[in-house]
């Protein structure tokens, strides 16, 4: 039996774990299908306690799961439903659960983030997690802190491929707003910084560990991205999430 005390991993309904390997600096996925518990309890009333820091990034981390899945190339009927129904039920209740420790809006924040385990359980996630995991297993940064900095970043990457383009225009339309500008806007009221060097990561240390850092990004949830990245890629995307510009991102014609 699995229940969830902080609203984010959707590990209660999925057959993955993470492990951090210190001698890697790295954060590696397991999947076996004995991971999944027999009996998954959602209690909202166990997040009432949550710091609001803990709330905005477990938050993010089951909206970066639901987008994942969504764009991810792999997806199906049955898991597009649940991917599109949590990523318009965390944009409207992620920050009213920050702002408000409120029963009701920790219960549908809780609901969808499980809806998000759900969906990315069947068919994967892409370059966000992979990046998080390998910035994660280095630095003292949280998961959903990471996923939640990087997932503007890779989007605006991802959205050189047109199926991918197509995707996030439906979830713009589902939602009323550009999703990458939405994301950004979301971060901003939820207490989440633009760029690594924002969330305070010493710039000499990212520079120093750049290499590996670069290297391990290429790994896990990266080699399922709906578009293909090459190393050179990497090298523009890491150095545009830590500094913070997206514009280096941009489509090229």
């Amino acid at each position: 039996m699995a229940v969830p005390s902080t609203s984010g991993t959707g590990t209660e309904v999925t057959r993955a774990s993470v492990l951090t390997y210190d001698d890697m600096n790295l954060k590696i996925g397991l999947k076996c299908d004995a991971f999944i518990p027999d009996v998954a309890v959602l209690d909202a009333a166990l997040t009432l306690s949550m710091p609001k820091n803990i709330v905005a990034e477990t938050g993010m981390d089951a909206l970066t799961h639901a987008i994942e899945c969504y764009i991810n190339k792999n997806i199906d009927e049955f898991t597009e439903v649940l991917a599109e129904g949590a990523i318009k039920g965390l944009i409207r209740y992620l920050p009213l659960s920050y702002e408000y420790e409120n029963y009701e809006f920790r219960e549908k924040v809780h609901i969808y983030s499980s809806m998000a385990g759900c969906a990315f359980s069947n068919v994967g996630l892409g370059m966000a997690h992979g990046i998080s995991h390998a910035l994660g297993g280095r630095f003292d940064l949280s998961h959903g802190l990471l996923n939640a900095i990087a997932l503007p970043y890779v989007l605006l990457f991802n959205s050189r491929d047109e199926k991918v383009k197509e995707r996030l225009n439906n979830i713009s339309s589902m939602i009323g707003n550009d999703i990458i500008e939405e994301i950004i806007k979301l971060n901003r009221k939820i207490g989440i910084p633009l760029s690594l060097k924002d969330a305070s990561l010493d710039e000499g240390e990212f520079l120093n560990e750049f290499e590996s850092l670069l290297e391990n990004s290429m790994k896990g949830s990266t080699r399922v991205n709906p578009v293909n990245v090459t190393l050179d890629d990497m090298r523009i995307i890491l150095r545009s999430i830590y500094y913070g510009k997206l514009e280096d991102l941009k489509i090229q014609s």
